[in-house]
Parts: C-alpha cells; structure tokens; sequence
C-alpha cells in the first residue's frame, strides 16, 4: 500500500502524503499547496496528502523536516478486496463475547478487541495481533466462538458472597442478642411503684 519515496519523490500515480509534525508553513507537490500549522508542544501538524504525483522525479517543497510516504490505490483496493473475500460470513455478538462463521480455508481470525486477559476462545487459544485479538484457525475449522470473563471475576464475586454472608451473620447475631437479654420491664416497675 505505502511505499517510500526514491530519490525524495514518488512514483507516478501514488497518492503522497507528508507527516510534519513540528512544521509551520506551506508544503508544495505542483501547483498544490497545504499550509501546515506545527508548533509543539501546542499544535501539531496533521498528516495532510499532498496530492498525487502526476510529474516524475518532482519532489515536494516542505517547511521542515518530514516524512513522505506513497500511496498505491491500486495496491490498496487489491489488499481490502482480498481482506473481504476471506471476511466472516456471519457475525453475531453476545452478551460475553463472539461468534462467527468463517469462509474454510484456515489462517489466523482477528477481532477488532484489544487482547487483553480473560479471552478464551473455542478450539485454541488467543493471540495477539497488532494488539488485537487473533485466534489461529485450522483449515477445517469455519466456526470462532470468544468469550470474555474479566480476570479475579469469580474471585471478586465469592469475596463479595462472603463479605455479604458475614454483615447478615453480624446483623442476625445482634438482633438475636437483643431480643434474648432480659431487661426491666416498663409495665412491672410502675406496678411497683404504685404498691410501694
């Protein structure tokens, strides 16, 4: 898709793009000019695209130190239509995770969600691709199920079930003591008083 520049220019027909953060001022490909609004630490200067390169050899006019890269639409277009000719068929979420159907044909199903621990997935164990999480397929295998339990899950709920447990213990045992402790009843000491 990205290809570097030869020379400080690319290949005619690529798309270029320029990343300048630091740079304040009017970057040139041509007859296009972009004006950059750098400046650390307050600004910084977005990844603008030059335009295309319709002339060889011809290189931007930049306001500062910047990296180009070059664009191949062409390439692009290839790479997202075979990404979706081996796309999940079907998707469905649910309230704890994933399922999917796959096309066969194996290779590794990755999950637009950040691998993070408590990901258990059907038939093999996740992976890591980018940060994302990726299950390894094998060439049989069409169907990706995923689920997510937060790790100390179970252990935060039965530390909870216990700590519960023990105030209603607490609260019983005081009602219990209240109730069986004899004290002065109101009604026998006014009887008392009034005989004495």
């Amino acid at each position: 898709m990205y290809e570097a520049p030869h020379a400080g220019a690319c290949r005619v027909g690529t798309e270029v793009f320029l990343w300048a953060p630091d740079a304040t001022g009017p970057a040139r490909l041509g007859d296009r000019e972009i004006r950059l609004l750098g400046g650390r630490p307050k600004r910084q200067a977005a990844m603008v695209s030059l335009g295309f390169q319709r002339t060889p050899g011809l290189r931007p006019s930049l306001p500062g130190p910047g990296a180009l890269g070059c664009l191949d639409h062409g390439r692009l277009r290839a790479a997202v239509a075979a990404l979706r000719a081996r796309a999940a068929t079907s998707v469905e979420i649910t309230p704890s995770g994933i399922r999917a159907v796959l096309p066969p044909g194996g290779g590794t199903a990755v999950v637009a969600a950040p691998r993070t621990a408590g990901w258990h997935c059907e038939g093999a164990g996740p992976t890591a691709y980018g940060g994302l999480l990726a299950v390894p397929l094998g060439t049989g295998r069409t169907e990706l199920a995923c689920s997510f339990r937060p790790p100390g899950l179970r252990a935060g709920l039965a530390a909870g079930a216990v700590a519960a447990g023990a105030l209603l213990l607490g609260a019983g045992l005081r009602s219990f003591r209240r109730r069986s402790v004899p004290g002065p009843r109101p009604l026998l000491r006014r009887a008392r008083a009034s005989a004495g």
